[in-house]
């Protein structure tokens, strides 16, 4: 498996952006959802409703009982193409600067469950590849143009960054 790609300064850049520029900063956001898009798009074309199990169109949840109680299924292509969100983080804390989730569950369990279980053997025989099945195949494929349009995006950032900071001087 690669390894992700790392490109150091931008969560600080980023911060530096935001209190300089609030409005600046919004704009990098949409740009970064941009930047990553075919990324996402290619992910989101990869969930197709023949591809699942036909008992993931059934409801069925974890055993919690009530309103707290997850719901798991049905899945759709349809809500798992929703799933497919970018967020981005520049907190200390975070250690990347964005990512790309899925946040539907039934979408996250069909993309990642092991061989090792009946449910991920399952979704291997129909789908044809043991996990993870969706998200991280494209990621490896999109990664390097993601990445350098990134980097070019960044530079433009800290251009923007030291005008204004020159014209504040």
């Amino acid at each position: 498996m690669a390894k992700t790609p790392e490109i150091t300064g931008v969560k600080e850049a980023v911060r530096a952006l935001r209190k300089i520029d609030p409005e600046m900063r919004k704009t990098f956001n949409a740009n970064v959802k941009a930047v990553v898009a075919p990324m996402t798009s290619a992910m989101q074309s990869n969930y197709d409703d023949m591809r699942f199990p036909s008992g993931t169109k059934r409801k069925w949840g974890t055993q919690a009982v009530g309103a707290k109680a997850r719901k798991i299924n049905p899945l759709t292509a349809a809500s798992a193409r929703r799933g497919v969100k970018v967020k981005i983080d520049t907190s200390r804390m975070s250690g990347a600067a964005f990512t790309v989730m899925q946040t539907n569950p039934g979408a996250a369990i069909f993309d990642l469950a092991s061989n090792s279980t009946p449910l991920g053997r399952a979704f291997t025989a129909k789908f044809g590849r043991s996990s993870s099945r969706v998200m991280w195949p494209n990621a490896e494929v999109h990664l390097p143009d993601v990445r350098e349009n990134l980097v070019e995006l960044i530079e433009e950032i800290e251009q923007d960054i030291n005008r204004e900071l020159q014209r504040r001087g």
